[in-house]
């Protein structure tokens, strides 16, 4: 099969860039497939650090600084070519400022990694302010996103309603709410930062409570219908329900 890089992308901090490309990656290993993670981020490393003793291979890229614009997309560049051979899948995790490195020459950059022979999938986390919606356009109509089979999300932690419909209504052409795992049991999640979350969902020698369970079972199964757009070919969504996804995309 053709190699694929997953960039989980966004233009500001604090959209959930991290807890996609956590959920990205917890999914395709389930499914058997083999991943590699490039952590774009690493003056707050969370993804890289959850996947430290996965057994999964891990680079790390500073890839925010404009001034280091060459550097960076070597090293990705490097990197996929490197990972390309023991992975099917690399996942990207990007920071806060990506777009001013990725996104400066993005022909040069998909050139780049068309040559390594890999197909590029962009998620986008949006914002819900104005300086966010700039930059989504931005990035959209001028950065990788723009060349490449892109899903935009709108998070639900970010409680603003419309903000898929709003996304849908500028001409973003796909659009998906993605699902927010309540506080408490984000921490529960943070507090096993090794464990996959199907087994947390499943082992009580994890997590006891039954309820906790459930929620992260209801997240995950959500999380993998927002992004099933990117991933469903990826993904061989079993017929026994393991993966029936409530419709909505609240709270959970």
């Amino acid at each position: 099969m053709l190699k694929c890089v997953i960039f989980s992308h966004g233009d500001k901090g604090g959209v959930g860039k991290s807890t996609v490309a956590t959920a990205i990656i917890d999914l395709l290993l389930e499914a058997g497939r083999r991943v590699a993670l490039l952590e774009g981020d690493v003056d707050n490393a969370d993804v890289a650090q959850r996947y430290q003793n996965s057994g999964i291979k891990i680079g790390r890229v500073r890839m925010s600084d404009p001034s280091e614009y060459q550097t960076a997309v070597n090293g990705l560049a490097e990197f996929i070519a490197g990972a390309t051979e023991t992975a099917d899948v690399i996942v990207v995790n990007l920071p806060a400022n990506a777009s001013s490195t990725i996104d400066e020459e993005p022909e040069i950059f998909l050139d780049l990694l068309t040559s390594i022979e890999v197909e590029i999938r962009v998620a986008v986390s949006a914002g819900n302010s104005r300086s966010a919606a700039e930059g989504l356009r931005h990035m959209l109509a001028h950065g990788i996103a723009a060349q490449s089979k892109t899903l935009v999300l709108a998070p639900a932690y970010l409680k603003d309603e419309t903000l898929a419909e709003r996304l849908r209504a500028a001409g973003v052409e796909l659009v998906r709410e993605y699902p927010r795992l309540a506080p408490d049991t984000m921490a529960v999640v943070l507090a096993h930062p090794t464990t996959p979350l199907l087994d947390l969902e499943n082992d009580p020698a994890h997590i006891k409570s039954v309820i906790q369970r459930l929620r992260i079972g209801q997240y995950r199964r959500a999380a993998a219908r927002a992004l099933g757009p990117l991933l469903h070919d990826l993904i061989a969504i079993p017929t026994d329900g393991r993966f029936t996804i409530r419709p909505d995309t609240e709270e959970i």
